[in-house]
């Protein structure tokens, strides 16, 4: 069915992380400047983010722009042929904005692959090479010629639409998962993430089609289309807590990552210790491998509690995305129109059922290696604290034996000062003579000679008693034993 599009129109959603938990005020305004980047510099003086004040921060949902949608006026040569508008918003800790392009002939039908002209327009002129960090989804609408009727008619034009968005050297189109009816038009969505391409190792994703969440809303008459601008700030806060659930769980696996790396290191000190290799460490290496388990306790205790931020994380987005698809049903009923959406419950039973359920059990299993890890520094700080005790024991020792030594060497050189007054020898010698027999034979000045035998006498006394002390503690530590 060739031109067989009227006015056809790509809603392009973005969404990127305002502030993250423990995030500094500086990543705040990189988060802040990043986003800007998205929208044209002449437009950007009609936006306030700055506000950081409490109670802008908790509001769940505020326009940051005044007029609330920003038109942005193309220069060249085909500049009348398309119409372009931001919409920029803040949704709690998020930046959502939405990128509207669209032909300005709005009575003309037009042929599938003018999706990818209107890709290409928002990809190279309009975003030019930016990144997002939550999340992207591709809302395609238009309203279709009179010439397609029957259901099968719709979807074989979905699927056009859908592969004129993301290229025809796709090597594989598949049918949509979910179909249903909004507002009389017929409603397609591609939801399946591929988490390989989700997040780059700078926690940010390309702008692309490929792989992202699509939707295709063809409807049969213009009023019908006309009346869809009506939701485009339900769509934004629908989308908004679908990615914020994909990114927390894709967040989770990095988490995951890390913790079973580490928990192979828990395994590789139980091991260890259990192979009693240890005991052949000193008590420096003991300590040694006591800093490096303390510090994988702590590492992996962190990492445990941010896997449990993201479960919390998904737990709450799947409850607000569930909530508010339900008002966001009854705000369509109550004015009247048809709503048949019941398959986008299927990504809130998916999140409960795969996301929830997977990393809860990451986190039980898991946190058994936090109770090994406790035992292995438990283990090897008992071994320290032996370690330490024997060094302390052996320097008590020693202390003793010097200090018995030293009391000796003390005890006989007081004693020994007293030896000049009984020298005269009972001898036929007269004293006179003795002394200056023994000065003549050592050949030692007369003032030293006393002092000398008092100090030789000390030493000799002082080393004998330490000897005698240090078998008798290791006679008697043996005899304990």
């Amino acid at each position: 069915m060739k031109n067989s599009l009227i006015y056809p129109t790509i809603d392009l959603y973005l969404y990127d992380l305002r502030q993250g938990l423990g995030q500094k005020s500086d990543k705040f305004t990189e988060n802040h400047d990043n986003f800007l980047q998205k929208i044209p510099p002449e437009l950007q003086s009609k936006i306030n983010t700055n506000s950081v004040k409490d109670q802008e921060w908790e509001r769940e949902f505020r326009q940051l722009s005044n007029p609330t949608q920003l038109d942005f006026n193309f220069s060249g040569e085909n500049a009348n042929l398309f119409e372009v508008y931001y919409y920029p918003v803040q949704l709690s800790d998020t930046y959502g904005l939405m990128v509207d392009c669209s032909i300005s002939d709005r009575t003309s039908p037009q042929p599938v692959d003018i999706f990818a002209k209107l890709k290409n327009i928002i990809l190279e002129q309009l975003l030019q090479d930016q990144t997002v960090t939550l999340g992207q989804t591709w809302l395609i609408t238009s309203q279709v010629s009179p010439q397609v009727q029957t259901e099968s008619d719709f979807e074989n034009l979905a699927l056009q639409c859908y592969q004129s968005l993301i290229g025809s050297n796709t090597e594989l189109i598949n049918k949509p998962q979910i179909k249903g009816k909004f507002l009389e038009g017929r409603f397609f969505e591609w939801n399946q993430p591929n988490f390989n391409t989700i997040l780059s190792p700078d926690n940010a994703s390309t702008i692309q089609p490929q792989n992202s969440h699509v939707i295709v809303i063809l409807y049969p008459t213009a009023e019908q289309a006309q009346k869809a601008a009506d939701f485009i700030s339900g769509w934004m806060r629908l989308f908004c807590y679908r990615h914020k659930v994909i990114w927390a769980y894709v967040q989770s696996r990095t988490v995951k990552n890390l913790l079973q790396t580490e928990f192979t290191d828990i395994q590789t000190y139980i091991e260890y210790f259990q192979s009693k290799k240890f005991k052949q460490f000193n008590f420096q290496e003991l300590d040694d491998k006591l800093g490096e388990a303390d510090h994988l306790f702590s590492s992996y205790a962190i990492n445990l509690s941010y896997l449990q931020f993201q479960y919390r994380t998904i737990e709450i987005n799947l409850y607000n995305y569930q909530e508010y698809l339900k008002s966001f049903e009854r705000e369509v009923k109550q004015r009247g129109y048809r709503y048949e959406l019941n398959g986008l419950m299927s990504f809130y039973n998916v999140g409960k059922e795969k996301y929830l359920r997977q990393v809860r059990k990451d986190w039980e299993n898991l946190s058994e290696g936090l109770k090994l890890l406790e035992i292995a520094v438990n283990l090897i700080r008992a071994n320290v604290e032996v370690k330490q005790a024997a060094r302390d024991r052996n320097f008590q020792t020693i202390i003793g034996i010097l200090g018995a030594g030293l009391g000796a060497a003390s005890v006989t050189s007081s004693i020994s000062g007293q030896f000049p007054n009984v020298v005269s020898p009972v001898t036929i010698i007269p004293p006179e003579d003795a002394k200056k027999t023994v000065v003549t034979s050592l050949n030692i000045p007369e003032p030293w000679l006393m002092p000398s035998v008092s100090l030789l006498l000390s030493i000799g006394v002082g080393l004998l008693v330490a000897v005698v002390t240090g078998l008798m503690i290791w006679v008697f530590g043996r005899a304990k034993r």
